[in-house]
C-alpha cells in the first residue's frame, strides 16, 4: 500500500464511530487540509507537478474508494501558511475555530500547532520524528487526538530493534551496536547505550572515531577489545578485518 493510500484511510479512520453510525446519503463531511507552503490553488489533483499531483490523486482516490467524495458527500477546506512560519499558530487555530470532522496536515511546526489549537479534532499528520519534535511522548501509546505517519521514525527504532533482538535470542549475553560517525549515529549511540548496557556492551560513536574510520557499511567485519568501566563493557579498539 503507498503511503498517501494510507494516509487517507487513517483520515476518516480518524472520525468518531458515532459519526460513522450517523452517516447519510445528504450528510456533508468537512476535512481540512493543512500545508505549511503548498499555495492553495496546488493542493489538488491537478497540481502542474506531476508527481504532486500523483499523490494528491491517490489520497483523493483513497477516499472516494472509502465513500468520501469532493463536492457529494465531502467538502474539502484547504488552508496553507504560504511558506510563513508566524502564521502557523493563528492559522491552526482559524482551522479549528470552523470545526473540520478531521484535519490533515504535514510537517512537524504545522502540527504542534495544531494540537496546542484543539485535544478534540482529530488531527491525522505526515511529519517527522514526532517523538523528538515534541508531537507525541511514544511511538507505542502517542495518546490524544493525533495519529499518521512519520517518515523519520527516530531514535526509538534502533531501541526498538534491540529489544526484538533480545526477546528472539534472550540467552544474548553481548552486543555490540555500531553506527557511522554522523550527528544521527551520535544521537543513536546515546540512546542505545541505555538499552544495550542491559546486554553487557555497547559501542559508542567515539570509539568509532578514535579509530579513525569515516563510514561502515553493513555487513562490514569489525574487530575490537572489550573495555570495563564502572562494572559496564563497550568495544573499543575497533579494526576493519
Amino acid at each position: 500500500m503507498k503511503r498517501r493510500d494510507f494516509i487517507a484511510g487513517l483520515a476518516f479512520a480518524a472520525v468518531t464511530q458515532q459519526a460513522r453510525a450517523a452517516q447519510q446519503a445528504a450528510t456533508l463531511y468537512r476535512l481540512a487540509m493543512v500545508s505549511p507552503s503548498t499555495p492553495v490553488a496546488e493542493m489538488s489533483e491537478t497540481n502542474r507537478n506531476p508527481e504532486v499531483a500523483r499523490a494528491y490523486h491517490a489520497f483523493f482516490d483513497e477516499l472516494r474508494r472509502l465513500g468520501y467524495v469532493e463536492k457529494q458527500n465531502l467538502v474539502v477546506e484547504r488552508y496553507s501558511a504560504e511558506g510563513q512560519p508566524e502564521r502557523f499558530r493563528p492559522l491552526a487555530e482559524d482551522v479549528v475555530r470552523r470545526k473540520p470532522d478531521v484535519v490533515y496536515t504535514i510537517g512537524p511546526d504545522v502540527t504542534l500547532a495544531l494540537t496546542a489549537a484543539t485535544t478534540t479534532v482529530p488531527i491525522v499528520a505526515i511529519t517527522s520524528d514526532p517523538i523528538a519534535t515534541g508531537i507525541v511522548p511514544s511511538l507505542a501509546r502517542p495518546g490524544g487526538n493525533i495519529t499518521g505517519a512519520t517518515v523519520d521514525a527516530g531514535f526509538q527504532l534502533p531501541t526498538k530493534r534491540i529489544e526484538v533482538l533480545r526477546d528472539t535470542l534472550p540467552r544474548l549475553s553481548r552486543l555490540a551496536y555500531l553506527v557511522a560517525p554522523t550527528e544521527l549515529g551520535q544521537h543513536i549511540s546515546g540512546l542505545v547505550k541505555d538499552e544495550c548496557d542491559k546486554l553487557g556492551v555497547f559501542v559508542h560513536i567515539s570509539a568509532v572515531e578514535r579509530a579513525g574510520l569515516h563510514s561502515l557499511n553493513e555487513g562490514q567485519s569489525i574487530e575490537y577489545e572489550i573495555e570495563s568501566n564502572r562494572g559496564k563493557e563497550s568495544a573499543v579498539n575497533l579494526r576493519i578485518k
